[in-house]
């Protein structure tokens, strides 16, 4: 972004908040992995009940995960590229698999899991961003509701 379009950031700093950004950068390519991994490694009806849907959330993930990547080279930062700091630069901080691939629901509590760990990450930047931030916050908000859109479906799923 120019030096205009940072000046409408006030009472915060834009290193701080690309700093973030790149932690959910990397959350969203953590779940890209997982999610496209996943898939392959599925068993049984596991494959019909849940292949389509792990390659919709490994393609959202990567979208997400690009649209950050933008915001945070508009406020100068830059992104993880060290694939092995994806995982503990993310709010996760850690990447697990089921140990079985046909057992849906253990793979569908991870997945709800991880997702409030990532809503929780971005309700704090949105605090933080909130009138500070426009910009960003705008972003964080269209980005959250689509995983507070997949908390519900996973809590339906499980239900």
């Amino acid at each position: 972004m120019g030096k205009i379009g940072n000046q409408l950031i006030v009472g915060i700093d834009a290193a701080d908040v690309a700093d973030e950004l790149d932690r959910l950068y990397c959350y969203h390519l953590v779940t890209f992995c997982w999610a496209s991994g996943m898939g392959v490694r599925l068993e049984g009806q596991a494959i019909f009940l849940l292949g389509d849907e792990l390659a919709e959330v490994a393609d959202e993930n990567l979208a997400a995960a690009r649209k950050l990547a933008a915001r945070v080279a508009e406020l100068g930062g830059v992104v993880t590229i060290d694939p092995s700091a994806f995982v503990p630069r993310s709010p996760a901080g850690s990447l697990t698999v089921p140990d079985e691939a046909r057992d849906v629901a253990a793979i569908l509590r991870y997945a709800l899991e991880q997702v409030r760990t990532a809503l929780a990450a971005y309700g704090k930047l949105l605090d933080q961003t909130r009138g500070r931030d426009d910009l960003t916050h705008r972003l964080l908000a269209s980005l959250g509701r689509q995983l507070a859109a997949r908390e519900t479906d996973l809590e339906g799923a499980l239900a």
